[in-house]
């Protein structure tokens, strides 16, 4: 950590072109998990938000508390071109987990986001999540529901298109709301919710896009047009 914490805050780079601006996938494993904390996460965290083009990230092996996870969204929110986050073989606690789940994705405040990989732990939490998410459109998490699959089905429906990003924190519990948007806007989320079956990441039956379809039937939007 040491090592990746000086390459991605730009110590010792030539100021014309770090090595930061320039990183797009970064990897980085611990030999081992153990519950401990692992000294310099949070600062590595941190520095992340100088990797201004990185687009996948994996961490492995790591034990990542409150601290650390908070330090991990707010520099990913930061960075305009990441898509994918790997964090299947960490550890997290229901605190990180929270923070991750709460601010990190119902919130969208990392709404670059696609591809999401993490422990099944993670699982009652990101369900919660997702039905505010319009940026995930693919998981690997094992044992995920069919809920899962539903949200992640609108997600690439374009969902983003129709749903306010605005959550009421007082009213979490009625659900994202949607707004109208210019019917020139339609045939774009009609033809995602129709044709995103043949995507390879999608695990379903053939008649599956039609819940997307009905969705947005259900909350009017369709019809108020």
């Amino acid at each position: 950590l040491a090592n990746a914490l000086k390459m991605i805050s730009g110590e010792k780079q030539p100021r014309s072109c770090p090595l930061s601006h320039r990183l797009k996938i970064l990897s980085i494993a611990n030999k081992e998990l153990s519950e401990d904390a692992v000294p310099g996460l949070v600062e590595f965290c941190g520095a992340l938000q100088h990797a201004r083009s990185l687009m996948y990230l994996s961490l492995g092996e790591y034990m990542i508390y409150e601290p650390d996870m908070q330090a991990l969204v707010d520099s990913l929110g930061r960075i305009p071109s990441i898509s994918n986050l790997s964090l299947l073989t960490c550890g997290m606690t229901g605190r990180s987990i929270h923070y991750l789940c709460q601010e990190g994705l119902q919130h969208n405040k990392i709404p670059t986001l696609r591809a999401l990989s993490i422990p099944e732990v993670a699982s009652d939490a990101l369900a919660a999540a997702l039905q505010y998410n319009t940026s995930l459109e693919r998981l690997l998490m094992e044992g995920r529901g069919s809920m899962h699959t539903f949200y992640l089905d609108l997600n690439r429906g374009g969902r983003r298109l129709v749903q306010l990003d605005r959550i009421d924190a007082g009213n979490d519990c009625a659900g994202p709301r949607y707004q109208n948007v210019s019917a020139s806007l339609w045939p774009l989320v009609l033809n995602r919710a129709m044709h995103h079956k043949t995507d390879k990441f999608y695990y379903g039956g053939e008649r599956r896009h039609l819940d997307v379809l009905y969705c947005l039937l259900r909350n009017r939007i369709l019809l108020e047009l």
